[in-house]
């Protein structure tokens, strides 16, 4: 009974934290804004590598420590998403930029 009440509580201080920031005037420091946009910038490419890697390493799950495991799935998911997006993700403001001038289709 408790659980589900410490659940809701926790979930609905969550929305009320998301729903206060997106409509307060709140300035957040340049550093956090330039780690959220790092993080943002590379966010699609490591929801398509979460999964497919973390299949990969299912079958060492016997053999090393779970919280061991879970770090070294972190990592590699983290630095392969960010290596994949800094020649995919990360570029499409520049490729679409490059097609807008090719086809003369500027604002």
């Amino acid at each position: 009974m408790f659980g589900i009440l410490y659940n809701l509580l926790i979930s609905g201080s969550f929305c009320f934290f998301f729903i206060f920031t997106q409509y307060s005037s709140f300035e957040y420091p340049k550093k956090i804004k330039k780690i959220i946009n790092l993080i943002a910038s590379y966010s699609f490419t490591i929801y398509l590598l979460n999964y497919p890697v973390i299949w990969l390493y299912a079958p060492f799950k016997d053999t090393m420590n779970n919280l061991s495991l879970l770090i070294i799935v972190y990592i590699a998911v983290n630095f392969l998403s960010i290596l994949i997006a800094s020649f995919s993700e990360v570029q499409t403001f520049n490729i679409s930029k490059f097609f807008l001038k090719k086809f003369n289709m500027e604002k």
